[in-house]
């Protein structure tokens, strides 16, 4: 089967959710072309993909730009299916894959907020959603909580029954399963100059304003202006985005420097989470917590917002959860995670979050409504998330 990938923005959680789910695509059964713009995490999602990826075709993330490049694609070669990944990139291809002729599937990777359509233009952009996703074939939500905020936005959208698939989304849940041995934590503690007595909270979000950076920042400040300094953890940051170089300076203005430690972007944070004591994602929202799943079936204790696309990842779990920006939540978690962390409970709980959150289960059930589009059958679309 041949398959067009429509990414705007191959980065972060959506080319986290590209690796997991198309490596369990059967290599000779499938081939993908992809358009996507040129961005250093492109390399490394070529890399990923392997021998499915059979061409990758580069484009600028501008609208007009990408949409004449899916026009001429799609008029130079015969697609079985084309689906575009993320809000954008699926609104963009829409009309010229109606026009072609195939099918086509828009992934939401998104979260959808009232500020967002407030004036005239908000509302001119909520017209202009409602219309473009009634072009595509299914839209794809990615759990019952991201379809719930999609419905109270888009309620006529969600009534074409036959349009909304939803299929949750899963992690390579061997990768995680790996545990470090006591040299290798302790050698990473010395390469990072951070004491023995002191409890790891590792931070893997990208910098911006969406995964609570500054939340973390904030709590951290609360703890050390309080009466039990020894266990204020040392946050280890993993990543890049815009706001980094303004993260490193707030915390030098708030004398927070010493409490934090920036290492660089990893692809696979299997390793480096297994490292630490605990995983923090204060997120203000997500559209599906890849993170949360990662750490989950990693055995490692999870500090997680109560935000969207997280409740639905934390629920029946041993998670630490706390209101979603709100600092002083979040210290009186770290706090609590730092006199007991229950590593026993997360550990016990690792070989059911693999099972929950394998994504074989995701790759299996998107490889079924692939085959049901390419020949012309209707989807089997789901009340609830499977």
């Amino acid at each position: 089967m041949k398959i067009l990938l429509n990414v705007r923005w191959p980065v972060g959680g959506i080319r986290t959710y590209l690796r997991y789910v198309y490596r369990r695509f059967p290599a000779d059964e499938y081939n993908f072309t992809l358009l996507a713009p040129v961005h250093n995490e492109l390399e490394i999602l070529k890399n990923d993909l392997g021998r499915r990826l059979k061409e990758v075709v580069v484009s600028t993330p501008t609208v007009g730009y990408m949409s004449g490049k899916i026009i001429k694609m799609l008029r130079s070669e015969k697609y079985d299916l084309v689906h575009s990944h993320g809000l954008s990139a699926g609104l963009l291809a829409a009309l010229p894959v109606k026009i072609s002729n195939v099918p086509h599937v828009v992934t939401l990777h998104d979260v959808f907020f009232n500020k967002m359509f407030s004036g005239y233009k908000g509302t001119d952009k909520k017209l202009a959603i409602n219309y473009g996703l009634r072009l595509p074939n299914v839209i794809h939500i990615l759990g019952d909580y991201p379809k719930n905020n999609f419905a109270e936005f888009f309620p006529n959208l969600v009534r074409r029954s036959n349009k909304i698939e939803i299929i949750n989304s899963g992690i390579e849940v061997e990768r995680f399963s790996i545990k470090s041995n006591t040299d290798v934590r302790s050698k990473f503690r010395a390469d990072n100059n951070i004491p023995c007595s002191v409890s790891v909270l590792g931070f893997f979000g990208r910098f911006m304003a969406q995964k609570g950076f500054a939340t973390l920042v904030s709590a951290i400040e609360l703890l050390l202006g309080g009466d039990d300094k020894a266990n204020v953890p040392i946050v280890v940051a993993f990543g890049e985005g815009g706001f980094l170089n303004r993260e490193i300076r707030t915390l030098e203005e708030r004398g927070l420097s010493d409490q934090f430690r920036f290492l660089p972007f990893v692809p696979n944070i299997a390793d480096a989470m297994s490292k630490m004591d605990g995983v923090v994602m204060p997120s203000r929202w997500e559209a599906v917590g890849l993170v949360a799943m990662e750490a989950l079936v990693s055995g490692v204790p999870l500090l997680a917002s109560d935000c969207l696309g997280l409740r639905e990842v934390t629920k029946d779990t041993p998670a630490f959860t706390f209101p979603a920006a709100v600092p002083s939540s979040l210290a009186k978690v770290i706090k609590g995670w730092a006199t007991d962390p229950r590593k026993d409970d997360f550990e016990a709980f690792a070989p059911f979050a693999a099972s929950r959150f394998d994504v074989r289960n995701t790759a299996t059930k998107l490889q079924r409504l692939y085959a049901r589009l390419a020949h012309g059958l209707p989807i089997e679309s789901l009340g609830k998330a499977s």
